[in-house]
């Protein structure tokens, strides 16, 4: 078997994996989590410690900052949230800077379902559960095959 095929057989079992796990706590938002997990496993791996670390950074700090917004912006201005992200994101050329103006859009919808406070928590906690089980599966594969992970 090739490297490539072994680095796809390897991904794909570690997102089958993470979706299990999901679907066994019954999570909601599932996306967030898998995001975050499978930007790691398919990311450089050599650079898990900085990516684990601009994710968790990201994730939070533009959740945070969406929920200063969303609490000081005017309802009326709302709506041009997502496009003003979308724009923004498009300049955005590091991945924590990335993470952090995707929050917007993600929590624009999740807002009206959640609440405020409890889909920017929700997106928060998501993030980390992604990050830790991408680092755990990572490093878990790394000390018990062959994988040049």
């Amino acid at each position: 078997m090739n490297e490539n095929n072994r680095f796809l057989l390897f991904l794909a079992f570690g997102m089958s994996l993470f979706f299990l796990v999901m679907h066994l706590f019954s999570l909601e938002r599932f996306m967030w989590a898998g995001f975050a997990c499978s930007s790691l496993l398919a990311g450089n791996h050599q650079q898990l410690k900085e990516r684990s670390i601009a994710r968790l950074l990201g994730a939070i700090s533009g959740s945070v900052l969406f929920l200063v917004v969303m609490r000081y912006l005017p309802s009326d201005y709302w709506l041009f949230v997502g496009p003003a992200a979308g724009f923004f994101l498009g300049f955005s050329t590091n991945y924590r800077n990335q993470t952090m103006i995707n929050c917007f859009g993600a929590l624009l919808l999740a807002q009206g379902i959640y609440g405020l406070e409890p889909a920017v928590s929700l997106r928060v906690l998501l993030n980390m559960f992604g990050i830790l089980f991408g680092v755990t599966y990572l490093l878990g594969m790394k000390k018990s095959s062959s994988i040049s992970i």
